[in-house]
């Protein structure tokens, strides 16, 4: 998707910040540095609501405008294409398309921050409040508190304990991931540890715990806290973290040494009893067993051992449950996605029949034409063919209702079962 610069309403933002309408991205630049202002990006998408959140709660603030219009050249950043972006914006697109790969924006709002020379200084994004929006805009503009000047300060060992997490967030977002990483270690092992427990186990120490759980390892109390008490961490954190960031750390130090020899995937096939045993005797007792069947799954995917696979899997998720990976915790969403899983990766008829068992389990917490589908093809896999082409035409209906982006892909499923065509991959 190609990125467009649009000029904001006057009138909207006339107590807020005064978006700019410039011509080219050179001329920005010009106009910064002629100016001696910072400068101001706001990439936003016309689908993404906490940009429009942003739009209509924050930038129009007078505060905001106070903060921002004597200090920043200010311009707004479309990162969609829409029928109705006029000359301008198309205009745009060539100096927007290198803006979007050189900051490499995949996420919404994103917000850039340049000094007069052009040089990034800061990055944040997401909606955010009115406080934190003001105390982000005080950081860029004062020289103490800017990422080189924390940077510097924390490499001669003289930067307060306090600043660490804000350096931690700057370095994070301006893609300076080994420094964010060791900030983070350094903080969490020579001030969040050593706290007392009634003000470790809070929720702002907790918080930076799991926005950086990369530098957690099995050493620190707050892992053994994790481990121990789960529930509790999430109830202080209001959040569903503590069996990822769980397994995340036991991966890290007890499975991948065993999958990752060299950092490739092992050729031989790890004794799995072995690894279970080590979890159990060097972390816990109960989470062996499912931490050493995940791990068989990421060895037997990688050898594209399908039907070994689909097997283990079963087990898995008969077992534990479904997988709540990348933070996705949507019962419904994962049951869909293993069924989807097995459809596409094994063909023996029992595997099938329990993905057809999961995939009615999610559709009876949401019947989405997509989830749908996942039925009509396991069905049609089954050799159920009648009833997947009826399901399938249900579905292009429903589709057609809803203006589904997937409509061309259930419209072709459906000429390949009357066809007698495979839905899936042939390998």
């Amino acid at each position: 998707m190609l990125l467009a610069v649009m000029l904001s309403a006057p009138k909207a933002q006339a107590q807020g910040i005064q978006f700019r309408e410039t011509s080219s991205w050179a001329n920005t630049l010009s106009e910064a540095k002629r100016e001696n202002k910072y400068l101001f990006v706001d990439a936003y998408a016309t689908w993404c609501a906490p940009c429009k959140e942003m739009d209509k709660n924050i930038y129009p603030l007078p505060t905001i405008g106070d903060a921002m219009n004597s200090k920043f050249i200010s311009v707004k950043v479309q990162i969609d294409q829409t029928k109705n972006d006029n000359d301008h914006i198309s205009a745009w697109y060539e100096d927007a398309q290198k803006l979007k790969d050189k900051y490499e924006i995949n996420t919404l709002p994103t917000y850039l921050f340049l000094s007069p020379q052009g040089e990034l200084i800061g990055r944040e994004s997401g909606a955010k409040n009115e406080a934190d929006f003001l105390s982000l805009i005080r950081d860029i503009t004062d020289p103490a508190r800017q990422y080189q000047s924390m940077a510097g300060k924390y490499q001669q060992g003289v930067l307060a304990i306090n600043s660490y997490p804000d350096l931690v967030r700057q370095a994070r977002g301006l893609k300076q991931d080994s420094m964010a990483i060791s900030v983070a270690r350094n903080y969490m092992i020579s001030y969040l540890e050593k706290l007392p427990e009634d003000q470790l186990y809070q929720p702002n120490p907790l918080r930076f715990y799991i926005e950086n759980n990369g530098s957690i390892n099995s050493n620190m109390k707050v892992f053994r806290f994790l481990l121990n008490h789960p529930a509790k961490f999430d109830s202080i954190t209001n959040d569903k973290y503590a069996a990822l960031i769980t397994n995340y750390v036991i991966n890290k130090e007890a499975i991948d040494p065993f999958l990752y020899p060299n950092h490739k995937l092992a050729d031989d096939e790890p004794d799995w009893s072995v690894m279970e045993t080590s979890i159990r005797t060097g972390f816990n007792n109960t989470l062996a067993k499912k931490i050493s069947l995940e791990a068989r799954l990421r060895w037997l995917s990688g050898h594209k051992r399908w039907e070994e696979y689909s097997k283990v899997l079963v087990i898995r998720v008969e077992e534990y449950g479904p997988f709540s990976g990348m933070g996705i915790t949507d019962a419904g969403f994962n049951l869909n996605d293993h069924a989807w899983d097995l459809f596409q990766h094994s063909n023996d008829k029992n595997t099938l029949k329990q993905a057809l068992i999961w995939s009615d389990r999610a559709l009876a917490l949401n019947n989405t034409p997509n989830w749908l589908d996942t039925k009509a093809n396991l069905l049609y896999k089954l050799g159920k063919n009648r009833e997947a082409i009826a399901l399938e035409i249900k579905i292009i209906n429903l589709a057609k209702g809803k203006y589904d982006p997937q409509l061309p892909e259930f419209e072709a499923n459906l000429e390949k079962m009357k066809a007698g065509q495979p839905t899936w991959s042939v390998k």
